[in-house]
């Protein structure tokens, strides 16, 4: 399971809860809805799918207008596991097209 996170206020490097991950994502930060992975965490395998122009336009009133900048990063965790497990993985920056 996980979330994609973004935000439009720039680049962050901060370490995340004490763990070998970080937040690259400068907050105030949205989330997207929570989506299934095809693991729940693997450095090798495993992906997540998720279509940011369809969440857009069924969130007009939080989506990035076009031609903003946008820094985004997936949050994954085992639903039946603690909470201390829960990874960030690499962050991605694009640009929102018309």
């Amino acid at each position: 399971m996980g979330f994609f996170y973004f935000s439009s206020n720039g680049r962050a490097h901060v370490p995340w809860k004490g763990g070998p991950t970080f937040q690259c994502v400068q907050p105030p930060v949205q989330r997207t809805q929570l989506i299934a992975g095809s693991t729940w965490f693997d450095p090798c395998f495993g992906e997540y799918a998720f279509e940011f122009n369809a969440w857009m336009a069924g969130h007009p009133a939080e989506a990035p207008p076009a031609g903003t900048t946008v820094q985004m990063q997936l949050l994954t965790f085992d639903p039946a596991a603690p909470a201390s497990t829960a990874w960030l993985l690499d962050a991605i920056e694009l640009t929102v097209g018309p």
